[in-house]
């Protein structure tokens, strides 16, 4: 009796972790190239996409899709350096009205993003459509402001960046 007990315990445990194995964190596959600490952020957030699936359809957090835009704003006349990327998760923590580790993990996850991401040219329109899509009307001024700081912490805003603005407005359909 007892050999019978362990025998059952045995494939019980076996069965427990295959179970446990098989159930990993469909993310990992999915975010190709990702490190360890992309893996985390995007599991912070929600964020799974299906592998080959393009990284922006996947988006289901318009804040993610908002960080994005941030993200790349501030990129428009260079890398971010610390500063500047501080000073985006601090805004996004006050428009978005949440933690600071869940601000850093859509920044990371939102880099992460716009690496990968397929085409370049009309990739922020993407970004801006989802962000309309899912958060609507209401979250324009939100995200006009957090991206024109963004883009004038280096300096006064340029051409470029009043054309990324402009794209962004028309995807809500307002005048800036």
């Amino acid at each position: 009796m007892p050999a019978l007990v362990a025998i059952i315990l045995g494939l019980g445990l076996a069965l427990f972790a295959l179970g446990r194995w098989r159930a990993r964190p469909a993310a990992i596959p999915a975010l190709a190239g990702a490190s360890r600490e992309e893996c985390a952020a995007a599991r912070r957030i929600g964020y799974v996409p299906r592998p080959g699936q393009d990284p922006v359809t996947a988006i289901e957090d318009p804040r993610l899709a908002a960080m994005a835009i941030v993200l790349m704003m501030g990129a428009l006349d260079g890398p971010l350096n610390r500063d500047e990327v501080e000073q985006i998760v601090i805004e996004a923590q006050v428009t978005f009205g949440t933690d600071r580790a869940t601000a850093e993990a859509l920044a990371v996850t939102a880099a992460w993003i716009l690496r990968r991401a397929r085409g370049r040219r009309d990739l922020l329109a993407r970004l801006a459509a989802v962000v309309a899509a899912r958060a609507g009307r209401e979250a324009a001024p939100d995200l006009m402001r957090m991206a024109s700081a963004a883009a004038a912490h280096a300096g006064p805003i340029g051409r470029e960046a009043q054309a990324a603005l402009d794209v962004i407005a028309r995807a809500f359909r307002v005048n800036v």
